[in-house]
């Protein structure tokens, strides 16, 4: 029974990078925020987070970072941020509309988190000999850059998991890169993914 439990534990979630500070919008920083980025992001969206205001803002603070930091483990980058006139953010004038204000707040920080968020720059991944590389071809842009020589390369399709490409290397549970070699039938040397009725697989 014990080892039925352990082995029925979920993996760990990614760890979430440290908080990071920013004043925001750009042109006119007035608004303080937490900017809790996932180490490895595994979502394409965000989260803003509205704190309360007043005696309710002082007891829910640990509860708001703590959630934020499970939002950016879980691979979601979260945003906490001050209401001008409240924390880190610009004062106002004790005449002006508050809530009409905190509204407008609202809508800078969501626009701050969809310009964070479309920030993406390009990263170059040299790929060798006998090398795996996955990716989910609906969230991931890609390209292939210009080379010179021979070149054999395997592209495969998968709709399931990666559970067989693990099966099939002997790699542990939430491994994602494989070396190719090992992906090929040993008995015929054909340049075959390993068996899953979901793959397919074409040659380019």
């Amino acid at each position: 029974m014990t080892a039925a439990l352990e082995h029925a534990q979920p993996e760990p979630a990614p760890a979430a990078s440290p908080s990071e500070a920013l004043y925001f919008p750009a042109d006119a920083p007035r608004l303080f925020g937490w900017l809790h980025r996932p180490a490895r992001a595994t979502h394409d969206l965000g989260v803003v987070i509205c704190k309360p205001f007043g005696y309710e803002a002082l007891c829910g603070h640990r509860s708001l970072r703590a959630f934020a930091e499970m939002a950016a483990a879980a691979g979601v980058p979260a945003l906490r941020f001050d209401y001008r006139g409240s924390g880190d953010a610009a004062d106002t004038d004790p005449d002006a509309e508050q809530i009409q204000l905190w509204g407008e707040d609202l809508l800078a920080a969501i626009a701050e988190l969809r310009r964070i968020l479309t920030s993406i720059e390009t990263e170059n991944v040299v790929v060798g000999p006998a090398t795996a590389l996955l990716f989910k071809n609906d969230r991931v842009l890609h390209g292939r850059s210009a080379f010179r020589g021979e070149r054999w390369l395997q592209r495969a399709y998968f709709s399931d998991s990666l559970d067989p490409f693990r099966e099939a290397t002997g790699s542990p549970a939430g491994e994602f890169a494989f070396d190719a070699r090992q992906l090929l039938s040993s008995s015929t040397q054909e340049k075959i993914v390993a068996p899953s009725d979901t793959i397919r697989h074409s040659k380019n």
